[in-house]
């Protein structure tokens, strides 16, 4: 593969780009470098084997409100400690493509967990069941007490039903508005009345749950939630629905999927039974994957763009948790997205603020410089564990004998970094580069271009 494509194909599929892809990739072709990279994610590891026996858990049955206030105290810092756990492993795992699977579905099923376990128990979903078919992690998700608490199907019964999570399922999780109807909403919401969990576990609470016929899609039965779930899977809608969103987020975030394309890939996910790693590997082995319109349109996310940036460098921080307070400014923080219908990504990223950070980040990091960008108002912006004044500097350690051995000839040096770092070069890009006299000064430089933060 030459360096264009492989460097688009490894930015799309995984984390970050490095020197070691184009080391081991290079002499490759395209079906075997997707080969590997589907085989190194192949094994799933919990990101927590258990529950650590200190770590809070979901008992509220205290009966003092300061001793609730406590477990909900104890549980958002536990949260946050999860958060950095989980950005850690984007940043370093080998396991790359399962990761951005993850992480992509995070987006897709956006929660806010309240409960450390229930944290957990989402992530570990999404990342055992993220690569299988999409019918399995459909089915899982919707059975974790982090979406069941967070949609409200806790309070769904069949004497006053709650529409919330059934709304959801169709809207955002399968079909996308137009193809269902209120009535296919208040009869599925009937269907998953008893759903609910007991402490970490999923409960199906038979008394609560509504036994009388149901029409939905136009066909009468005694219907249950999982009966809903198979219907819904059975239209083809469903994957034209979620073939867009995969085509948005690894192929092209500018242009809609071109008509034939859109039903080339949805036939193909529906027919292999919602594959998620199939269709990837399709998608990733097609030529019009690699055509100029596809490369370096998509604006690398918050969590993107600190994985890329740590995975090219080989950075290691002293202080994980001071990356909660970067994700935080830079505008997506995992495991608190705005609502459930998650971020809306392209452009969204970038405004005065946040370009600002952006663009000079990889220069605070390598002066272990403070930051002083203020974050934005969001969710607890009062809260003190999430106050940017309280970190002062982000302690960050640059591996840097990989890059200056890779660009130890001077005759190239410049042109091997500007490939390996930017997507496609500025034509002004000499005039940025004139007061960079080293390796490490270049680039530098390079990271604090706008090119940088496309991919």
């Amino acid at each position: 593969m030459n360096i264009s494509d492989l460097q688009h194909l490894i930015q799309r599929a995984t984390f970050g780009f490095t020197i070691a892809d184009i080391a081991r990739f290079s002499e490759k072709n395209t079906e075997n470098v997707v080969k590997i990279l589907f085989e190194e994610s192949k094994n799933f590891t919990p990101i927590k084997e258990k529950v650590e026996e200190n770590a809070p858990q979901d008992k509220m049955e205290a009966t003092s409100r300061e001793n609730r206030k406590e477990i909900v105290k104890e549980n958002r810092q536990a949260i946050r400690g999860l958060n950095a756990e989980w950005l850690n492993e984007m940043m370093y795992t080998k396991a790359q493509m399962r990761e951005k699977l993850a992480f992509f579905w995070h987006g897709h099923f956006a929660c806010q967990p309240k409960m450390y376990e229930h944290a957990t128990q989402y992530i570990n979903t999404l990342k055992e069941k993220g690569m299988g078919k999409f019918g399995d992690l459909l089915l899982a998700i919707s059975k974790t007490p982090a979406i069941l608490a967070y949609l409200n199907n806790q309070q769904n019964r069949k004497n006053s039903p709650n529409e919330n999570f059934a709304r959801e399922l169709l809207e955002l999780f399968t079909l996308g508005r137009g193809n269902y109807t209120e009535k296919d909403i208040k009869e599925s919401a009937r269907a998953f009345t008893g759903w609910g969990f007991l402490m970490g576990d999923f409960v199906f609470k038979e008394r609560q749950h509504d036994t009388g016929e149901k029409t939905f899609f136009g066909k009468k039965g005694n219907w249950k939630g999982e009966d809903i779930i198979k219907m819904i899977l059975e239209k083809k809608e469903t994957s034209e629905f979620l073939v867009k969103k995969i085509y948005k987020f690894f192929v092209n975030e500018i242009n809609p999927i071109p008509n034939d394309i859109l039903a080339e890939l949805s036939k193909y996910y529906f027919e292999n039974g919602y594959d998620t790693e199939k269709l990837l590997y399709y998608i990733f082995t097609q030529k019009w994957f690699y055509d100029q319109k596809n490369k370096a349109n998509k604006v690398k996310s918050p969590i993107e763009f600190l994985c890329n940036l740590t995975r090219q460098f080989d950075i290691s921080f002293e202080n994980k948790k001071s990356l909660l307070a970067v994700q935080k400014i830079l505008g997506q923080t995992l495991l608190y997205p705005p609502n459930v219908a998650g971020w809306a990504g392209g452009k969204t990223w970038i405004d005065s603020s946040t370009l600002l950070l952006r663009l000079r980040l990889g220069n605070v990091l390598y002066s272990m410089d403070e930051l002083d960008t203020q974050a934005k108002g969001e969710f607890d912006a009062g809260n003190k564990s999430f106050d940017v004044g309280n970190i002062r500097k982000l302690k960050a350690n640059f591996n840097w004998t990989t890059i200056e051995k890779y660009a130890s000839n001077p005759t190239d040096a410049k042109q091997k970094l500007i490939s390996f770092l930017l997507p496609y070069s500025p034509k002004n890009i000499d005039k940025y580069l004139e007061n960079a006299s080293n390796i490490r000064q270049i680039a530098i430089a390079l990271v604090g271009l706008p090119e940088y933060q496309v991919c």
